[in-house]
């Protein structure tokens, strides 16, 4: 896996260029990563995925911004299992931001010797956004790369976008958010010491740190698979605010890893969403909620045993 930090450190020869934010790298990214892809293949070029961290919209409203559907760490994995040879990250700071169009599209001709480069409809550039993909195509002729647009993904006449996936998402419909990103929903996270109130009930449980960047689902319980230290376990997810003990406000996310035990303090997880059980309750005992995770546990091993 070859990772570039901005515009420094790419391969020599004839490179393909696909650029966008890529957050989720959906069905609809995959459509733009073929294209890129097929023609590097029949020019023997390295391709390259460039992509921005953070999300430039969160950069430009850092409280109501988009929240992230990947990290940047995972966003370049996927990429790179989509096929690309190389990813460029581009730290979107106000240095970067400030580039005009022209500028831009000089260091990305600069950085190697690019002749094609692959965008969607949409894309947008430069300071201002003042750059659209005709802007980079006419800026190519001078720099010596063509420019390729791929039109919008549709799936049911809707386009496929990461708004509509975060939609998705916040309503708690894993399927058809899955359906969008190709691959059901995952996060990253690091298991970080909580209250120990699992351990108290009966069903110790990890409790998982995330980015507050991240979108995550809709509170509920859910069966999920935890990929840590190369392994692979089914496990049953609470995430939400706990309201049978009035936690508060805070969102938690804490799994109970079906049949294991051990201590994983401080190691980075990976949660893969597969079924949303139920809503989060509140009890107004702990014996029936103590029946009721022993329920949730019983339903996410069978339905996991059969993924």
């Amino acid at each position: 896996m070859t990772l570039l930090r901005g515009f420094e450190g790419w391969p020599s020869g004839e490179l393909h260029l696909a650029i966008g934010v890529f957050d989720g790298v959906h069905v609809g990214h995959r459509v733009v990563l073929e294209r890129l892809l097929s023609g590097a293949r029949a020019a023997r070029a390295t391709t390259v995925v460039a992509t921005f961290d953070p999300l430039p919209a969160r950069f430009f409203d850092p409280t109501d911004g988009p929240l992230a559907l990947t990290e940047v760490e995972h966003r370049t994995r996927l990429l790179h299992e989509a096929g690309a040879d190389a990813v460029a990250v581009f730290d979107f700071d106000a240095a970067f931001a400030a580039l005009t169009p022209d500028e831009f599209a000089g260091r990305l001709a600069a950085a190697g010797a690019l002749r094609r480069v692959v965008v969607g409809l949409d894309f947008h550039f430069g300071h201002d956004r003042a750059g659209a993909a005709r802007t980079l195509d006419a800026l190519g002729a001078r720099h010596g790369f063509r420019v390729e647009v791929v039109a919008p993904h549709r799936i049911d006449a809707a386009v496929v976008s990461a708004t509509s996936i975060r939609g998705l998402l916040a309503e708690g419909d894993l399927a058809q958010a899955a359906t969008l990103l190709g691959r059901p929903f995952g996060i990253g996270g690091v298991v970080v010491r909580g209250a120990g109130r699992g351990a108290e009930l009966g069903w110790p449980t990890l409790n998982i740190a995330t980015s507050p960047l991240l979108q995550l689902p809709r509170d509920g319980i859910y069966a999920v698979w935890i990929e840590v230290l190369a392994a692979r376990y089914p496990a049953a997810l609470s995430l939400g605010v706990r309201p049978t003990f009035g936690a508060g406000h805070k969102r938690i996310l804490e799994a109970h890893l079906i049949n294991w035990s051990g201590d994983l303090y401080g190691a980075r997880v990976h949660t893969t969403f597969v079924r949303r059980l139920r809503d989060e309750l509140r009890f107004d005992s702990v014996e029936a909620l103590k029946k009721q995770i022993a329920l949730d546990v019983k339903v996410a091993s069978a339905l996991l045993a059969g993924a």
